[in-house]
């Protein structure tokens, strides 16, 4: 699966940054859906952990660079 990712990222070019747009606008619908401050936080700490994960585990001299990438930038914004 992270192969086929990898080459839809490679193929896709510029094309790839609108959809930080599109995490960015189901952040604010996550903000406006969550009941608590305790969902929040939970929630911030997942994309947290996702952008660590991916940090961690796909190294920037491994396989999957625009996986990385991407996985990174949707967790930060």
């Amino acid at each position: 699966m992270l192969v086929r990712l990898e080459h839809f990222l490679d193929r896709a070019g510029f094309d790839r940054a609108p959809w930080l747009s599109v995490a960015f606008a189901l952040g604010i619908a996550a903000w406006f859906n969550m009941a608590n401050v305790h969902q929040w936080l939970a929630f911030l700490a997942v994309m947290g952990a996702l952008g660590i994960g991916a940090t961690v585990l796909l190294r920037e001299d491994g396989h999957f660079p625009y996986v990385r990438q991407a996985v990174i930038s949707i967790a930060l914004v």
